[in-house]
């Protein structure tokens, strides 16, 4: 099968790019894989097998992205009529991507599988207010309509997104397929582990620091443990600049007990293995209410317990104290109390890390990529338009 996948931010250092690397490099096992992407970032993707294609600009905001969605279109739609149908599916990764494609399928006549993990809607006008924001969220709330109700088949990552979608946009919930991030099990096998032999009892933090990840919480919980616990450490793990973090950390006195590292992601299994517990902050937006994070599977996947904020999908999926530990959402002293807690007991880490280890094993990415090559193979032969419900 031929597959052309769009996905802007391909070669970033964040989760998505991660994640979305992680499946192309998997579909090439059986299909032939050309990538457009918006911006050249520091990843080794070359490697990997597959086609890739640059567009030669930093990532813009998202009604530039609607502008290359439609450069795009009309490449496909030339490349139509010169040669015929060169792709089976077309893979699209943003919404703002998918508005321009889909409006011109007409001509191009390639069925499009639009995966979304936000809703640009919410997320992008985030705490902005005033006249104008409340004018560009109904804009982008009409590319959002537009990108979803002209694509052939939708992926979402929970089901409780599934449910918001459907009724935000009155979708057919057939055309809405669920499919949650993976996880590279052997990579992670806690069978590699390094012994923490340096006395600390390490707390560990990977990701961005932006969007609803609540850094601020967790450096404000340990600044209320420094004395409480001996040799507490913190390991902040992130490829986001980290003079905010290093602000914060003077702010609350914790300097000498927070570690900032920038490391690629094939050395998170690494870091992972030195530490005791992984933290996981988040805020209460849509995005983290809808979306299980990557990064608590690659630390179930370490067999490491993790506290993470109570969210919607989080209470849905797993169970707390058998499985993770929940805490309240931006409350430092919950977080610091639930640090302690596990501080206290090792056997209890050892239960909520295995019962985590355990829940994992359903997301490994030999079960994912079955079922979006299943979607994908499905579109070759069958259109599935998705609509507004009757």
């Amino acid at each position: 099968m031929k597959i052309l996948a769009l996905i802007a931010e391909f070669t970033s250092s964040f989760g998505d790019g991660i994640h979305e690397r992680e499946i192309i490099r998997r579909l090439c096992y059986t299909d032939n894989v050309t990538v457009v992407t918006l911006f050249r970032g520091n990843s080794d993707v070359d490697r990997f097998g597959f086609r890739l294609y640059f567009f030669p600009f930093l990532r813009p905001a998202i009604f530039f992205d609607i502008f290359w969605g439609f450069f795009v279109g009309i490449v496909l739609v030339m490349l139509s009529l010169i040669k015929g149908k060169i792709f089976d599916a077309i893979y699209v990764r943003d919404i703002s991507f998918a508005v321009g494609l889909n409006i011109l399928k007409k001509f191009h006549k390639i069925p499009t599988v639009l995966k979304t993990v936000m809703f640009y809607s919410d997320e992008y006008f985030l705490k902005r207010k005033g006249i104008l924001y409340t004018l560009l969220s109904k804009i982008v709330c009409l590319v959002e309509r537009t990108a979803v109700l002209n694509s052939d088949k939708i992926i979402v990552p929970s089901f409780l997104f599934k449910a918001e979608l459907t009724k935000r946009y009155a979708v057919d919930p057939d055309a809405v397929s669920v499919l949650s991030v993976g996880v590279d099990t052997k990579a992670f096998s806690p069978d590699k582990v390094i012994v923490n032999e340096s006395g600390n009892y390490n707390i560990g933090y990977i990701g961005s620091l932006r969007g609803g990840n609540d850094v601020e919480t967790l450096l404000q919980s340990i600044s209320l443990l420094q004395g409480k616990i001996p040799k507490i450490h913190l390991i902040l793990a992130t490829n986001d600049d980290p003079r905010v973090l290093e602000k914060m950390m003077q702010e609350y006195g914790i300097g000498s007990i927070v570690s900032i590292k920038s490391i690629p992601h094939k050395e998170v299994p690494t870091l992972l293995s030195i530490v005791d517990v992984v933290v996981i902050p988040r805020r209460s937006i849509t995005c983290t209410e809808l979306v299980m994070p990557l990064k608590l599977l690659e630390a179930g996947a370490a067999k490491k317990p993790v506290v993470i904020s109570e969210t919607k999908v989080i209470s849905a999926t797993l169970r707390d104290g058998e499985n993770v530990l929940l805490c309240d959402a931006e409350d430092a002293e919950d977080l610091a109390a639930k640090l302690v807690l596990l501080y206290n007991d090792t056997g209890y880490r050892a239960k909520l890390a295995n019962g985590l280890y355990t829940s994992c094993k359903s997301y490994d990415w030999q079960i994912i990529i079955k079922k979006l090559r299943a979607e994908l193979c499905s579109l070759a032969f069958t259109r599935h338009k998705v609509c507004r419900k009757a």
